[in-house]
């Protein structure tokens, strides 16, 4: 499946995290949080995404008119409305079309199935797709292709900088654990650093700290560590000889 934009305008926070985990594993590159119709309308504005996931605990009329106006101004995503209380009033029928449908019942796999029927035709094929990370910002999320990382770098309590193969930082609000946590080729080599063995070219004694190493990268002259107490560890993995 191809890589695809969402926009997300669901305040539950737990069924939110389930959708955007969905969405995350079928390709979804781009995650974007709507917390009100305004916000919903601008991003479909800007971003004019593959899909809209909202809710039917949301004020329904609110989002009734925020499809309506977004449909007016010629963007036309597939809207799936998650209908989480069993008491909510159901959209009217002449609302739900074959680009607008309503789920109640909302396990994972539902909702897959849900965002596949959705999604439109050019999204829908049988590509292998990259591993994707998802990472958070302040007001949003977003996903980085797992083998396009050289290493993540924790900066603060606060922050982490994903560096990139074209050597671009981009700082996320996501810890280190909550990024090892997703991958696949990420290995801690350093309570501050994750490394991406795909993209290492040899291990080196550290000069200067008897039992330490460097790594060296194949895209970076910055050689991340890789301290004693990760060194065997890192063996295990079955990383390149040093």
């Amino acid at each position: 499946m191809q890589e695809f934009t969402t926009v997300v305008a669901i305040n539950n926070e737990e069924t939110r995290e389930k959708v955007m985990a969905c969405v995350t594993s079928l390709g979804s590159a781009s995650i974007h949080i709507a917390r009100s119709k305004n916000r919903l309308i601008q991003l479909c504005m800007d971003l004019e995404p593959d899909l809209v996931l909202t809710s039917t605990l949301l004020k329904e009329e609110s989002m009734i008119m925020a499809c309506h106006e977004i449909h007016l101004r010629g963007v036309d995503p597939p809207f799936l409305f998650l209908q989480e209380d069993a008491t909510s009033q159901p959209l009217p029928q002449h609302f739900v079309t074959d680009k607008i449908a309503v789920l109640k019942q909302l396990s994972a796999e539902h909702i897959e199935q849900g965002i596949r029927r959705l999604l439109p035709a050019k999204v829908r094929t049988n590509q292998l797709k990259p591993h994707l990370i998802v990472c958070k910002l302040k007001d949003h999320s977003f996903s980085i292709r797992e083998d396009t990382i050289l290493f993540v770098e924790k900066i603060s309590r606060l922050y982490s900088d994903i560096v990139l193969t074209d050597s671009s930082r981009i700082r996320t609000l996501s810890t280190l654990k909550e990024i090892y946590t997703q991958a696949k080729d990420l290995f801690q080599s350093h309570r501050s650093y994750l490394v991406n063995k795909l993209h290492i070219q040899k291990i080196l004694p550290d000069m200067l700290i008897p039992g330490n190493y460097s790594i060296l990268l194949h895209e970076s002259a910055f050689h991340p560590p890789l301290s004693r107490r990760y060194y065997e560890r890192f063996l295990l993995l079955n990383g390149p000889e040093k």
